[in-house]
């Protein structure tokens, strides 16, 4: 289950930022879209919102991101931030 969540994540991330929706792209990725400005936590935390609206809250696995990252040596430093903006809406509605 848990890597079904991840492999849809990594789906989101990858359809996202191919479209140009994060801080920097790679030449692997690079294509002439449009960039947006907003920061990978901004970008999540948002997310959080539109996903509260619909009352469809995802839980994402924190620590196994933040290992997986480390594993790889920060190359998913994109989801990692995109995590914490979407885990720090719910954490400060929780307030």
């Amino acid at each position: 289950m848990i890597i079904k969540e991840i492999r849809a994540l990594h789906d989101q991330v990858k359809h996202d930022y191919e479209a140009g929706l994060y801080q920097k792209q790679t030449t692997f990725y690079a294509k002439n879209y449009a960039k947006n400005t907003s920061s990978d936590y901004q970008l999540g935390y948002e997310q959080a919102v539109r996903d509260n609206h619909k009352q469809q809250q995802k839980h994402y696995p924190r620590r196994l991101i933040l290992g997986l990252n480390w594993v790889l040596f920060n190359q998913l430093h994109e989801l990692v931030d995109f995590v914490n903006g979407y885990n720090d809406f719910y954490r400060k509605l929780d307030k």
